[in-house]
C-alpha cells in the first residue's frame, strides 16, 4: 500500500524531531554535538562530536526488526568519518512507538549491544521547551 503526501511528511516531520529531541539530549552531556543539517551538508548520520569521536543516526519509527538495525548499523560504520588514524565510533539511537528509546552500538569484546538511551548516556531524552525548531 503506498503511503499519500501526508503520510510522508508525517514520517519526516517524526524523525525531525526525533533528531532535535536527541540533540538537545545529549548536548548536556557532550556539549560540542552539532546536527549535520545545520553544518549545511547531508551525511549518512545525523550527529556528530569531534570532540569525543561519535556519530550518531537517529530513528523513529512504529517498530524496528534487528535485520532493520543491523543494516543500519553496518552502513553507518562504513559512512564513519575518519581523522587522522582515528574512525569515528558509531550509534544508533531509536525509539519505536510507546517504546524507551534506545541505543545500538558494538562492544569488541561482545559484539552488538541494545541498552537503554537514558541509562547509558545517563540522561533524560526529551526535547528543550525554549528551542525552536
Amino acid at each position: 500500500m503506498a503511503r499519500t503526501k501526508g503520510q510522508v511528511r508525517a514520517s519526516k516531520s517524526k524523525g525531525a524531531q526525533a533528531e532535535y529531541i536527541v540533540y538537545d539530549s545529549l548536548r548536556k552531556v557532550y556539549p560540542d554535538i552539532q546536527l549535520t543539517k545545520q553544518l549545511g551538508f547531508v551525511a549518512q548520520y545525523d550527529l556528530i562530536d569531534h570532540t569525543s569521536c561519535y556519530v550518531y543516526e537517529v530513528k523513529r519509527h512504529k517498530g524496528f526488526s534487528w535485520n532493520e538495525l543491523n543494516k543500519l548499523y553496518l552502513k553507518l560504520i562504513k559512512h564513519a568519518p575518519k581523522y587522522m588514524d582515528i574512525k569515528y565510533k558509531p550509534f544508533v539511537i531509536f525509539k519505536g512507538n510507546r517504546q524507551p528509546w534506545l541505543v545500538m552500538f558494538k562492544l569488541e569484546q561482545i559484539g552488538m549491544c541494545i541498552v537503554n538511551a537514558e541509562t547509558f548516556f545517563k540522561v533524560e531524552f526529551k526535547r528543550d521547551k525554549e528551542v525552536q525548531i
